[in-house]
């Protein structure tokens, strides 16, 4: 008995484990979707509406994502490292223990989002909203945080490492 490793072609259905690489996926609608443990990899979702999507374990590296919508959504252990997510949303996410590192996340919304233990290691997040986001044990080294709001934060032992603060209002 062998196992044979199938990959998903841009057209196959969203589904948990799906592998979508390279695919122009703008503006798709997957609210309340299932995509735990999916690989969306080098592929276009701006302007794709997540909100309350289940998305944990999901890698979506290099993948651009700018003005999309992840209100309320799980992106637990999630790998967004390199991601171009620009005026991306998400309020209220559940993105604990994720892995930012070098996404670029200008003008991005976290207001009420958890991202305890998420790292950001040199993100771009100039002009981000953290507002009420809970930020327990968040790496932010070498983050370019200039101009964010972190009002209200729930916040023990955030790291801000080297990162550009200029401007920011705690």
């Amino acid at each position: 008995l062998f196992t044979v490793n199938a990959y998903a072609a841009c057209d196959d259905a969203a589904a948990p484990g799906v592998r979508w690489s390279g695919c122009d996926k703008k503006g798709i609608d997957l609210r309340g979707v299932n995509l735990n443990g999916a690989v969306i990899s080098r592929s276009d979702l701006s302007g794709a509406i997540l909100d309350n999507a289940r998305l944990d374990k999901v890698d979506l590296y290099f993948t651009k994502l700018e003005s999309a919508s992840f209100k309320h959504a799980s992106l637990k252990h999630a790998r967004l490292v390199g991601i171009k997510a620009d005026k991306a949303i998400f309020t209220a996410a559940k993105i604990d223990v994720a892995r930012l590192s070098r996404a670029q996340l200008k003008n991005a919304n976290f207001t009420n989002a958890d991202l305890s233990k998420a790292s950001f290691y040199e993100a771009k997040l100039n002009n981000a909203i953290f507002t009420n986001a809970r930020l327990d044990a968040t790496d932010f080294e070498r983050a370019q945080l200039i101009n964010v709001n972190f009002s209200q934060i729930k916040s023990i032992q955030a790291k801000f490492t080297e990162a550009n603060l200029e401007n920011s209002s705690f």
